[in-house]
C-alpha cells in the first residue's frame, strides 16, 4: 500500500509541478520523502514481524572414509581479500552436497549418533496485519534474516583438506607408521582382552586401527 501511495505521489507532483500548482506539489513531495523514509526504517527494524526458526535435516555422507575414519572435505575459496570455506559431503543418493560459508554461518559438531546436516533458516513473519497491508509489495512476508548450517556429525568424521587427506594416505604408507599401528593395534587388543576375554580378536584390532589412523587425521588437520 505504502509503494502505491508514494508512486501516485510522484506522479501527481510531477503533475501538479507543471501546472504550476506549487503548494500542493510540495506537499506530495513531503509525503513521498516520509514515505521513503518509513520504507528504509522497515528494510532495517521490520515492523509488525517477529522471528521464526525453521530447521530441515538430512543424512549425509562421507565423500571418502579410511579404516572407518569419515572425512568432511573443506576447501578454501577466495573472492577478493575474502576467504570462504566450502564444505562438500555425500546425499544419501551419492550425490556430492557442498555448502559454502557465504552469506550463512556454518558450524560442525561430533557428538551425533549419524551424520546430519541440518539448515536452520531464520525468518521474518508478519504478526501484525496493518503492517503487512502498509508494506504490501516492498518486504515480502518471510524474508530471510539469517541461515545457519550445523554438521552434526559422529566422533569418527574428521574435517579435511583434500591436500590434507593426500598427507594422511602418505603418512600411512610409512613403513615406520605401519609398524607403530601394528603395536598400537597389539597393545589394544591385549588391554580389552583382559577387559573382555570374550571379545573377538579380529574386531578388536579393526577398532584399534581405526582409532589409530583418527588420531593420525587429527594431527594432519591441526
Amino acid at each position: 500500500m505504502l509503494l502505491g501511495v508514494i508512486v501516485i505521489s510522484v506522479i501527481a507532483a510531477g503533475w501538479l509541478f507543471i501546472s504550476r500548482q506549487t503548494a500542493w506539489a510540495v506537499v506530495l513531495t513531503v509525503v513521498v520523502i516520509c514515505g521513503q523514509g518509513v520504507l528504509l526504517l522497515d528494510s532495517q527494524r521490520h515492523y509488525g514481524t517477529t522471528e521464526r526458526v525453521t530447521t530441515h535435516q538430512v543424512a549425509i555422507r562421507p565423500v571418502g572414509s579410511i579404516r572407518g575414519n569419515h572425512v568432511l572435505i573443506t576447501k578454501a575459496i577466495k573472492e577478493g581479500k575474502t576467504t570462504y570455506t566450502a564444505y562438500a559431503s555425500q546425499r544419501e543418493n551419492g550425490k556430492t552436497a557442498v555448502v559454502v560459508n557465504k552469506q550463512k554461518r556454518v558450524r560442525v559438531t561430533f557428538n551425533a549418533t549419524k551424520a546430519v546436516r541440518a539448515t536452520q533458516d531464520d525468518r521474518y513473519v508478519y504478526t501484525n496485519q496493518w503492517a503487512k497491508w502498509l508494506f504490501t509489495g516492498v518486504t515480502n512476508a518471510g524474508q530471510l534474516k539469517q541461515q545457519t548450517v550445523v554438521y552434526r556429525l559422529t566422533p569418527s568424521w574428521h574435517v579435511l583438506t583434500k591436500a590434507a587427506v593426500k598427507r594422511v594416505e602418505a603418512t600411512l604408507q610409512r613403513k615406520a607408521t605401519q609398524r607403530q599401528a601394528q603395536a598400537y593395534a597389539t597393545q589394544y587388543v591385549a588391554r580389552r582382552l583382559k577387559q573382555d576375554p570374550q571379545a573377538k580378536t579380529t574386531q578388536l584390532k579393526q577398532q584399534a586401527l581405526q582409532v589409530f589412523v583418527g588420531r593420525v587425521m587429527d594431527r594432519t588437520a591441526e
